[in-house]
């Protein structure tokens, strides 16, 4: 983890009945797609939305994270809402966004928009959101969205593949993956629960999760379940674009014995 903690806080005599609020914004820095994505570019400026549930108190207001460092910014005691959340390079191209509740993209975080947070009287307020690497080929959409120190989270594509135990040919299946935290109070998630044909799958996991259980089943073979570690999904990530290096996490499946 790398931290990067914005504060807006503190208080002067001009600004008696307001509280300040700390932005601890986590950038989870990940590959989602095969796809290019600027996440080596330093963040420069985030474009924020904020609402107290009736209106817009900040509409895609524009802080650099350099002024966000010793700017004093404060809100009236209240609940609040973050809704947009985008963080650009030096050069205002985006490279971070927050993803919004149900967005394709919401699964690889913890904490997705519209985010609330309550301001008190003469108490500071702390603020903590995820956001993702914007991917040159995605959509705003894929992050739900229609057209601030950072946590950093690593994601990727690893290579998956169902194979018959007896002649090691990849065969149709069933994968169900659930992500497991290490926090035992904090429930699985399920990240993929589909019918895979026959062949080599890119899956996408995030290091939110401490391991990956993966259930796999065919008609006609005994169903198999494997347990890998994100550090150990690693060995299975393709190292070309041409995919002709990488060797797919094979699941082999024996068959039902006829009685």
């Amino acid at each position: 983890m790398i931290g990067m903690f914005l504060l807006i806080s503190c208080r002067g005599d001009d600004e008696i009945g307001l509280s300040g609020v700390r932005f601890q914004m986590n950038i989870c820095k990940c590959l989602l797609v095969n796809s290019l994505s600027k996440t080596s570019e330093a963040p420069y400026s985030v474009v924020i939305t904020v609402s107290d549930g009736k209106r817009q108190i900040w509409k895609d207001k524009v802080l650099s994270v350099e002024d966000l460092k010793t700017q004093l910014l404060y809100f009236k005691p209240g609940d609040y809402y973050v809704q947009k959340l985008l963080v650009k390079d030096e050069e205002d191209e985006l490279i971070y966004i927050a993803p919004v509740f149900s967005s394709d993209f919401s699964k690889f975080v913890d904490i997705t928009l519209p985010l609330k947070f309550t301001v008190k009287n003469n108490e500071n307020a702390i603020v903590s959101i995820d956001v993702l690497p914007f991917e040159l080929t995605s959509s705003l959409e894929s992050y739900g969205y229609n057209s601030l120190g950072f946590r950093i989270i690593e994601a990727f594509k690893f290579a998956l593949c169902v194979k018959s135990a007896l002649n090691k040919w990849p065969i149709r299946s069933h994968v169900k993956i659930f992500g497991k935290y290490q926090d035992p109070n904090k429930k699985d998630r399920v990240l993929l629960d589909e019918d895979l044909s026959a062949g080599v799958w890119m899956i996408p996991v995030s290091n939110i999760y401490h391991k990956f259980e993966i259930h796999a089943e065919s008609h006609g073979y005994l169903p198999q379940v494997v347990t890998k570690t994100f550090t150990e999904l690693k060995d299975y990530v393709p190292v070309s674009r041409a995919f002709s290096m990488y060797t797919p996490l094979s699941i082999y499946l024996p068959k039902k014995v006829r009685k």
